[in-house]
């Protein structure tokens, strides 16, 4: 069903003195080919039984490892081969179009759907109370979760073929394929529809107009309702009812119908959510130590930080938050942690700090720190590059508040200032009260997504380097 590909590169930083590929395969199979970040390089030759195609390459220049490179997949030359007509363990089908794919996955679902009389009777009593379809679904999601784990199964046309809804009841497990379409099942009984569906949780877009099976790598479910649609992960115990994670979400699907496949993309979050709030408050004794309150709230995959560690011993979570506050030299108390697991979820970590010198000491000035917490993408020193640079969505929201002790004054503030460009968004905010004795800073930075032509990096440099200023200021105070 799949065939091997020719890759000009094995990897990074290496350059190719030859590639040479061949494939040689009976007529009735058929051969189709896509050629990507190259043109004209297969040659093939055709026989009364057989079609032969071959591709070569030479003197290829390496491709360097830089930061925000895109992946070398969407860089590098390469062919992708695959049937048009295929038969597995019996089961004929052809690979023309996503189409006649996904309707040769249907038809790998028959009779594989039937429930027990004990599973019926569980679903109908678990749902048949419920007031809407949207409540039957949520109430059904988490029987799955509790009762099921998961366990990869991919052998012979079990790679394709789901486990039988029955035999998932009855051995308690499954893999994405199994589990999904057990949830299907589920659904099913109680009259609600729902769609299986391949996925690809390695890259958000697919070959559309080139059906091969490579392309997927997992198994979800989209529910269709009145008001909106639900794609189900149901693989994970803990998952959100209604989340969709980083994995999957904004992805090009297949979905798999009785007319056939049908390509469709799952449902991504607004930018504006993929933001963390950081805020400390800070009081500074007259001898430069300092008490810290800090909450750090992550927004939608982010709130697994807070619940991963909450379940860790308390060792291992003031190693975690130590380095999270980016300050190893603290004393850490009244750790919290709260998750919130509703359909958009959060997680927040709350702790209080002590620090015995709060920034460095200059005779009796002292030079505080604004930003505990410098993020990795404030460290950018590419003067040149050969890739083009490619950036995912991301931002922090950093306050900070600091309270000063009565002898202190201000001897240096930082400039409120905003600037904005086709990359993001940085934005600095300063209120210091009438008395002098409290200064809150308020640091907004947006990292627009997209892919940048290499020639941009210069500009792209500039706007990181705007970064690295916010996040590396002090606050002169003296006494």
């Amino acid at each position: 069903m799949a065939f091997a590909g020719f890759h000009a590169y094995d990897s990074r930083d290496q350059s190719v003195k030859r590639a040479h590929y061949s494939i040689s395969v009976p007529k009735e199979v058929g051969l189709r080919y896509k050629e990507i970040n190259v043109s004209g390089v297969v040659k093939t030759q055709q026989t009364a039984d057989r079609i032969t195609a071959t591709v070569e390459m030479s003197d290829l220049p390496a491709i360097p490892t830089e930061v925000y490179s895109p992946s070398l997949g969407s860089l590098a030359p390469r062919v992708v081969f695959a049937p048009e007509n295929f038969s597995y363990d019996g089961f004929k089908g052809d690979m023309k179009s996503w189409n006649s794919f996904g309707k040769w996955l249907y038809g790998l679902f028959e009779g594989r759907d039937v429930l027990p009389e004990e599973l019926k009777a569980k679903v109908h009593q678990l749902a048949d109370g419920c007031s809407t379809n949207r409540e039957k679904v949520k109430v059904l999601y988490r029987f799955l979760q509790e009762n099921t784990r998961y366990v990869s199964i991919q052998l012979g046309i079990g790679g394709y073929r789901p486990m039988a809804a029955a035999d998932v009841f009855a051995k308690g497990f499954g893999d994405c394929k199994a589990l999904s379409f057990y949830m299907k099942a589920l659904l099913k009984e109680v009259g609600i529809e729902s769609n299986y569906a391949v996925i690809s949780t390695d890259k958000a877009n697919v070959m559309a107009d080139f059906a091969n099976v490579t392309e997927f790598n997992h198994a979800i479910l989209q529910v269709p309702l009145e008001a909106d649609t639900l794609w189900l992960e149901c693989t994970n115990p803990t998952l959100p009812f209604g989340f969709v994670h980083d994995d999957i979400a904004g992805h090009q699907t297949l979905l798999v119908k009785p007319q056939g496949g049908e390509m469709v993309r799952v449902r991504d979050y607004d930018d504006d959510l993929k933001v963390d709030t950081i805020d400390v408050d800070v009081t500074i004794a007259a001898d430069y130590s300092a008490q810290l309150r800090v909450r750090h709230k992550s927004m939608l995959d982010g709130y697994s930080f807070a619940e991963k560690l909450g379940k860790l011993e308390a060792k291992k979570q003031e190693l975690a938050l130590k380095a999270l506050l980016k300050q190893s030299n603290v004393v850490l108390s009244d750790i919290d942690f709260r998750v919130d697991k509703s359909e958009v979820p959060s997680g927040e970590v709350i702790f209080t700090a002590s620090q015995q010198l709060y920034g460095k000491k200059s005779g009796t000035r002292l030079f505080a720190p604004i930003n505990l917490n410098t993020p990795g993408y404030a460290n950018y020193t590419l003067n040149s590059r050969k890739t083009d640079i490619s950036v995912p969505a991301s931002g922090i929201v950093y306050r900070t508040v600091l309270h000063l002790a009565e002898e202190m004054t201000v001897e240096s503030l930082v400039k409120p200032s905003v600037t904005e460009c086709e990359f993001g968004k940085v934005e600095e905010k300063c209120e210091q009260s009438a008395d002098g004795s409290t200064i809150a800073i308020t640091q907004i930075v947006h990292i627009n997504r997209g892919r940048y032509p290499a020639d941009r990096n210069a500009d792209f440099k500039t706007f990181r380097d705007v970064i690295k200023r916010l996040y590396t200021q002090n606050i002169v105070i003296k006494k």
